[in-house]
Order: C-alpha cells, then structure tokens, then sequence
C-alpha cells in the first residue's frame, strides 16, 4: 500500500493523538479509523484509504511512534510533522479529528491535549473546545 506523505503525516498526527497518553483503547481505534475518512473528505484528498488499510499503518506504524513520544528529540520531530503539514489550506478539521480522538475514550488526557495546542500553536489557528478533562 502506497500512500502520499501528506496523507502519512495525516495518519501519524491522529495515531500519535492515540498513542500520547500510553494506552490504547478500543474506542481510539474506532475514532481513528472515523477521523482519517472523514478527514480525507474534508480535505479533498483522493487517497480514499479502507478501513483494513488504516490498521494495517497503524499497525505498521505504532511502534515507531512510542518511540517518537518518547524520544529526546520528540519537540523537533513534531514540529517537523507539523511543519509539513502546514501546506494544507485548513488545520481546523485535522484539530477536531485529533480532539474526537481524544475525546473517544471520555477523558482527554493532558499529554493529548498538549499534542492538540501544540498543533493549533505552530499553526496558529484556534484550538479546538473540550469539556472533558484527564
């Protein structure tokens, strides 16, 4: 499966949203796997990935970014990511899927809110409303 580095960068933003807070629920999946459709769409974007194909990146992809939370470089590398996705015309929708996501589980954990300010911050768009918190 091939896809483009917007899309890559797209998913590894959602899936470090679940990952930030160290566990992994059920719920964050299915949140997930809703967020990088609806995202897709929003951003007119033609990459129309199925649902096995976001759990297999997922999959693929998870252990590489424990690491990344974890690593000492973690802010640069995250600002690279943001960095790149700056090219999109409108963050607001990439915020509000990452908030589902942490939202999905009924506690938005404080490592998953820092992961959205941090975002809305390089981006310098608003920062998306919570009620819950962790």
């Amino acid at each position: 499966m091939k896809i483009s580095s917007v899309i890559d960068d797209l998913l590894t933003l959602l899936a470090l949203t679940i990952l930030a807070d160290k566990r992994v629920f059920s719920q964050e999946v299915e949140a997930f796997l809703e967020a990088a459709r609806t995202l897709q769409a929003d951003l007119d974007m033609e990459a129309n990935l199925t649902n096995a194909s976001l759990l297999a990146w997922f999959e693929n992809n998870r252990d590489s970014l424990k690491l990344t939370l974890t690593h000492p470089e973690f802010e640069n590398r995250v600002n690279a990511l943001f960095m790149r996705v700056s090219i999109l015309p409108n963050k607001q929708p990439i915020l509000e899927r990452m908030l589902s996501i942490a939202a999905s589980d009924d506690e938005i954990h404080v490592s998953e809110q820092a992961l959205i300010i941090l975002a809305a911050k390089h981006w310098n768009v608003e920062t998306p409303k919570w009620s819950k918190t962790g």
